[in-house]
């Protein structure tokens, strides 16, 4: 019965771990950091073994347009996407990283995925998208 009793509190432990936190960094919740804080976000990520990849994506919606850099990372078998908009991190559960994006913006907002120089591209499964990574 204390085994038992031992691996569910194990088990409870490990599925409520704590996400990353980014509050500390420099650039959280800063305006027009984004590309700074998803940088800072990848090195504190990678130095703890965690996979992450930047994207960059441009947005336009009925208010106006803009370009913007975020992370997605994998966290206990889970994705998430991180910005410096955000005070933690939001799970996603898209098959390919423009719908993980597509999902946290507005709805009548058209989002394309593009690389740091701002030309398109096309959209990549999570799974090729972290193999090209090298994690």
């Amino acid at each position: 019965m204390k085994k038992l009793l031992l691996a569910f509190s194990l088990l409870t432990a490990t599925l409520h771990a704590e996400l990353p936190n980014f509050a500390s960094l420099p650039d959280f919740q800063r305006a027009n950091h984004c590309d700074a804080f998803s940088s800072q976000c990848l090195l504190v990520l990678h130095s703890k073994g965690i996979p992450a990849t930047q994207i960059f994506y441009k947005w336009s919606a009925p208010c106006g347009t803009g370009a913007h850099a975020a992370i997605l990372f994998q966290y206990r078998g889970s994705f998430y996407f991180m910005d410096n908009q955000r005070s933690a991190p939001r799970k996603v559960t898209a098959k390919t990283d423009r719908q993980c994006v597509v999902q946290v913006t507005p709805k009548e907002a058209f989002v394309q995925l593009v690389d740091r120089s701002g030309r398109p591209l096309a959209a990549q499964s999570m799974a090729a998208r972290f193999a090209k990574a090298g994690i």
